[in-house]
C-alpha cells in the first residue's frame, strides 16, 4: 500500500468485518447456543479472524513502506512553493494533474518533468553542492547550499514581490505576488489536458 489513504481504507475495512464477526457471536450467544458448534459462532469466529488478519496486514505493509514511496505520495499533493519554503533534495512539487513534475536531485539540479521523461526546464546547477530550492523574501527563487549560500537565483525574480510558485497543469512554473499577478513565469504551455 502506497498511500495513507490506502491504509486507512484498508484499516477500516478490516474493522467492519471485525465488527460483523462480532455481531455473529453475539447472534450466537443470544440464541442460547453459544457452542462452537453453533453455525453463528463459528461463522462469526472465523469472520472476525479475517478482520483481524487484515488489518494486522495492513499495518504492516505501511510499515513496510518506505519513506520515498510516502514522501511521493505526500509530494504529489504539492503543488506550490511559497515565501520560505524549500524544495530538498529527493522531493518534487506536481502539477494538480499529476503530469508536470520539478524535482531537486540529489546532484542539485532542479529539473521539471513532463509526463515522467521529457525534460522541460532545468537550473543547470548540478555538481554545485546545491541541496535545495527556494522562494525567498522579495521572490527571488534561488538554489541553495546547505549553509543558505546562493549557487544560482533565477533570472528576472528578484524584487519582482512574488510569495508562491506555482506549478500549473499547462507545465508553467508561475509565480504569482499576494496581490494574484504575475511576477514571473515560464512562458511554455504543454499538451493541456
Amino acid at each position: 500500500m502506497r498511500s495513507h489513504a490506502n491504509f486507512v481504507a484498508a484499516v477500516s475495512a478490516g474493522l467492519l468485518v471485525i465488527g460483523f464477526g462480532i455481531i455473529a457471536v453475539v447472534q450466537a450467544a443470544t440464541s442460547g447456543k453459544a457452542g462452537f458448534g453453533n453455525g453463528w459462532m463459528v461463522a462469526g469466529v472465523s469472520v472476525a479472524s479475517v478482520g483481524a488478519l487484515a488489518v494486522v496486514a495492513a499495518v504492516v505493509m505501511y510499515v513496510w513502506t518506505t519513506k520515498a514511496q510516502r514522501q511521493e505520495h505526500a509530494d504529489r499533493r504539492r503543488h506550490e512553493l511559497r515565501t520560505g519554503e524549500k524544495l530538498v533534495a529527493g522531493r518534487s512539487l506536481y502539477s494538480p494533474n499529476g503530469r508536470h513534475r520539478l524535482h531537486m536531485q540529489s546532484d542539485g539540479n532542479v529539473i521539471e518533468w513532463a509526463d515522467g521523461w521529457i525534460v522541460l526546464w532545468k537550473t543547470d546547477t548540478e555538481q554545485t553542492g546545491a541541496t535545495y530550492f527556494t522562494l525567498l523574501p522579495g521572490g527571488k527563487l534561488a538554489v541553495c547550499r546547505d549553509d543558505g549560500t546562493e549557487v544560482k537565483v533565477l533570472p528576472d525574480t528578484e524584487g519582482k514581490g512574488g510569495t508562491c510558485l506555482h506549478l500549473q497543469d499547462d507545465a508553467q512554473l508561475v509565480l504569482r505576488r499576494d496581490d494574484g499577478s504575475l511576477a514571473w513565469a515560464t512562458r511554455r504551455a504543454v499538451g493541456v489536458m
